[in-house]
């Protein structure tokens, strides 16, 4: 399971990802960026998480359908690793 969680600081926005492992709800995988970018965002956090646990066939991602979970970044490396 992946979200993104806003934290104002000071006068700008800052952008936390984390990705969680819900079989035994640990964090596997986190960023922490000042953008919104999907660079930035979930794909940092998900090769976090990958260097964190391997995957499984049949695993299953969920997440909201925001942009940067959306992005073609996003979908290839999810389709890559089917």
């Amino acid at each position: 399971m992946s979200d993104i969680t806003y934290i104002r600081v000071n006068d700008d926005w800052n952008y936390l990802t984390t990705i969680i492992d819900l079989a035994d709800r640990k964090v596997v995988g986190w960023s922490l960026s000042k953008d919104m970018t999907a660079r930035n965002t979930i794909v940092k956090a998900w090769i976090a998480a990958r260097r964190t646990r391997a995957i499984n066939p049949g695993f299953i991602f969920h997440s909201d359908r925001g942009v940067q979970y959306a992005s073609n970044k996003m979908t290839a490396i999810l389709n890559f690793n089917k």
